[in-house]
């Protein structure tokens, strides 16, 4: 795949991201680093960290997790806003309204950007995005970028549901998915009860 730079792969715990993971290093891909953006105790269900254990004896390789140097989900929470009519109010949840939430800018791309830069340019990072999500990949993050982003599901051509099926061979489902069909932050105003 990349001779001269990195592969990085992005793992989210989440079944198209185990599934990504666990079929290159079987399919003997290189992996050179693996990054899980870390939101900290206060916004990770505790099984998400059990779960990354148990990957990592699974593939006996070391998940790193990334943390952001500035925010912690609380400390968004109770920040107020520097600019705009909610100046003197607490920031509070996330909005609901839009594909996504500020948080996870602050909490998850950014400190995964800011780790790839250290790795300077020409690396390939592998994100965990399933054939039948093809908008997700058009995202303009992955575009123009210093480092090649890929979509190894998308290759395969591996479904959301292939994914499930080959985390369930393989004994690796995330067992929140026996409460939820999407996994995130346990207080996300967008989390099913």
């Amino acid at each position: 795949m990349n001779e001269r730079g990195l592969n990085i792969f992005n793992f989210s715990a989440g079944k198209d991201s185990t599934a990504m993971l666990v079929k290159a290093i079987e399919d003997g891909e290189k992996v050179d680093r693996i990054h899980f953006a870390d939101v900290g105790e206060e916004a990770e269900f505790e099984e998400t960290y059990e779960f990354i254990d148990k990957v990592e004896r699974y593939i006996g390789r070391e998940i790193i997790r990334i943390k952001s140097d500035k925010w912690t989900f609380d400390s968004i929470f109770y920040a107020h806003p520097t600019k705009g009519k909610r100046t003197n109010e607490v920031r509070g949840f996330p909005q609901v309204v839009g594909p996504a939430c500020r948080y996870r800018d602050w909490l998850k791309i950014k400190p995964l950007q800011e780790t790839e830069k250290k790795y300077g340019e020409g690396n390939v990072i592998c994100i965990g995005i399933a054939v039948d999500e093809p908008t997700r990949a058009e995202r303009e993050q992955y575009k123009n970028a210093k480092n090649t982003y890929r979509f190894p599901l998308m290759e395969w051509g591996m479904t959301e549901a292939d994914c499930v099926q080959y985390c369930k061979d393989r004994g690796l489902l995330n067992p929140l998915y026996e409460k939820f069909r999407r996994l995130g932050c346990w207080q996300c105003p967008k989390q099913s009860l």
